[in-house]
C-alpha cells in the first residue's frame, strides 16, 4: 500500500499524527525514529529538507574517527542554493547535543542506526586550521563494518539532513566563477598513487556547471559535483572547491 500523503487542508501535526498511527507505516517502519523521519518526509507543506554532502576532512585510523563540516561556513551557498545564518547553525548544533542524537547517524539516509557515534561536536573559531569559521563540526566514531567502507573510499563525507523553514533575504554573496587546484591523492591500489590538477567552473548561484582534471597515466576525470571527481579507470580523487 502507498505510504500517506498529506491532505489539502492539513497541519503538519496533524499529518504527522495520522502518518505516524497509520497501519502502514507502523508496519513498514516499526523503529519510531525511523517512521518519523520518513513521515516527515512526507510532509509537502511549508517546510523542505535541506541537504548538503561534506567531504571528511580529517582522519584518526587508530580510533577510527572521522571529522567534517556538517554544515557551514555561515551566509555560503550550500548545494541547494540556500544558505544559514550563524545564529541558526548554532542552534542546529547545539540542539542536536540538548536532544542527545549523538547514536542518530546513518548511512545514505537510511534511516537506520548504522553503530557510528558523535564524539565531538564543536562550531569553528576564527583562526581554526581545519575547518571554516562558524562552521558546525563533528566527530564521528566508526564500528568496524563503517570503518572498512572509509578507508575504501566508498564512505568519504557526511550528508547532513534537517527540516527547516526557508526564509527569503536579500544577500550579497561573492562566489568564485572558477577554482584551480590539486586533488588529493588516490589510495585506493587500482593504479600507481597520482594526483591531479583540475579547474571546476561555477554558475552565479555557486553550482559547479563542469570541470575536468588534466591527464595523468593517459587517464583524466570529468567533475560533475563537489566533493570527488568521476570515476575513471576504477577510481576517484577527492577535491575542495574551497577556493
Amino acid at each position: 500500500m502507498p505510504l500517506p500523503k498529506p491532505q489539502e487542508s492539513e497541519s503538519r501535526d496533524e499529518f504527522l499524527e495520522r502518518c505516524m498511527s497509520s497501519e502502514v507505516m507502523q508496519n513498514e517502519f516499526p523503529d519510531l525514529d525511523q517512521r518519523l523521519a520518513v513521515c516527515q518526509q512526507q510532509y509537502q507543506g511549508s517546510e523542505k529538507m535541506a541537504d548538503k554532502f561534506v567531504e571528511i576532512k580529517k582522519t584518526e585510523p587508530e580510533k577510527q574517527i572521522v571529522w567534517g563540516v556538517a554544515y557551514g561556513p555561515p551566509n555560503v551557498l550550500d548545494s541547494d542554493g540556500e544558505a544559514m545564518t550563524k545564529e541558526t547553525i548554532e542552534n542546529m548544533a547545539y540542539n542536536f547535543m540538548r536532544e542527545a542524537r549523538m547514536d542518530k547517524i546513518d548511512i545514505g539516509h537510511s534511516f537506520k542506526e548504522s553503530g557510528c557515534l558523535v564524539v565531538e561536536s564543536f562550531i569553528a573559531r576564527k583562526g581554526d586550521p581545519d575547518f571554516p569559521e562558524g562552521s558546525w563540526v563533528i566527530a564521528v566514531e566508526c564500528p568496524d563494518e563503517v570503518w572498512k567502507l572509509v578507508k575504501e573510499g566508498r564512505l568519504n563525507g557526511f550528508s547532513i539532513g534537517a527540516f527547516a523553514n526557508p526564509k527569503r533575504a536579500r544577500a550579497l554573496i561573492e562566489i568564485d566563477k572558477e577554482i584551480i587546484s590539486i586533488s588529493q591523492k588516490n589510495t585506493d591500489g587500482v593504479i600507481p598513487e597520482h594526483e591531479h590538477q583540475y579547474v571546476v567552473y561555477f554558475s552565479n548561484d555557486g553550482r559547479v556547471v563542469k570541470g575536468k582534471t588534466d591527464v595523468v597515466f593517459d587517464h583524466y576525470h570529468e567533475i560533475t559535483g563537489g566533493t570527488r571527481t568521476d570515476m575513471a579507470l576504477g577510481h576517484s580523487h577527492r577535491i575542495t572547491l574551497d577556493g
